[in-house]
Formats: C-alpha cells, structure tokens, sequence
C-alpha cells in the first residue's frame, strides 16, 4: 500500500504542516482501503493502523513536550481508537474483513472530520500559540519524516 499523500482539502488545512502532512496522508490510506481487493485489505489495513498508531504517538508526545492542557482526554481518545483498529487488524488476520471495511467505509472519515480534525485544531492552535509555528514539537524520527517531506 502506498502511503504518498494526496492533497490535504482546504477545510482541513490547519496551520501545523506537520500535522497536515499527517492528515493527508491517514485520507490517502483510507482512499486506498476502500478499493483494495479481499485478499490484500488485511495486510493494507495493518499497516494502516500502524502508520495511525505513529502518528497518534507524535501527537501525544508534542501534546505532553508543550503540556498542552487537554493532553490527557486527547490521548484518551487515541487510546480508544486504537484498541478498536488493533481488534480489527487481528480480525483481518484471520480473514474477517467485515469489521474493518465498515470502519473504513462508514467510520474512518466520520471520525476524522468529527473528532480528529478538531482535536488536531486545538493542537496547531495551542502549538501556534507557542510562537512557533508549530515548530515546537520535540523532534523523533517519525517527525523527521514528516519534514524531510514538506
């Protein structure tokens, strides 16, 4: 599965082009999972929760480094997804897809307009407030990743 980004949609741009790149990359994925073929969905959709699973850590630690106020209630919700994506993934090793692909066809974007986009919001913001432009994040390799492509 190829995990190049597509274009972010204006509605979702945030001023944080770390977490844009992040965004437009977890909409890539799901875009692929919904036309992928049954045998390849269950490898695909493992290494969609992984690349969710990192890029939920980043968050959490740029959270926890600039003690962001609602740091705990974000990675409470992080937590939550996760374990219900992870439930998925084993389903899928066992050839059950049915789950999954509900997930990603009726919940993947819901959650992601609904829920992460605004927690994303109130990220950038409080990273902007910072004075930094969101350049405040402590540095990981999953951060570099995300700036050797900007």
């Amino acid at each position: 599965m190829n995990s190049s980004s597509v274009a972010l949609p204006i509605e979702y741009k945030l001023e944080n082009g770390q977490i844009n790149k992040m965004n437009a990359e977890f909409l890539s994925l799901v875009g692929q999972l919904k036309i992928i073929n049954d045998e390849n969905f269950g490898s695909a959709f493992g290494t969609f929760v992984n690349c969710t699973e990192k890029q939920f850590a980043e968050k959490d630690d740029w959270m926890k480094a600039s003690r962001f106020v609602n740091f705990q209630d974000y990675a409470d919700e992080h937590s939550r997804v996760l374990s219900g994506l992870k439930t998925m993934v084993n389903q899928t090793q066992n050839g059950q897809l049915t789950f999954a692909r509900a997930w990603i066809e009726e919940q993947a974007l819901d959650w992601f307009t609904h829920r992460g986009i605004v927690m994303d919001k109130a990220l950038s913001n409080h990273l902007q407030s910072l004075g930094s432009g969101g350049a405040a994040q402590p540095k990981s390799n999953v951060n570099r990743k995300y700036e050797e492509n900007a």
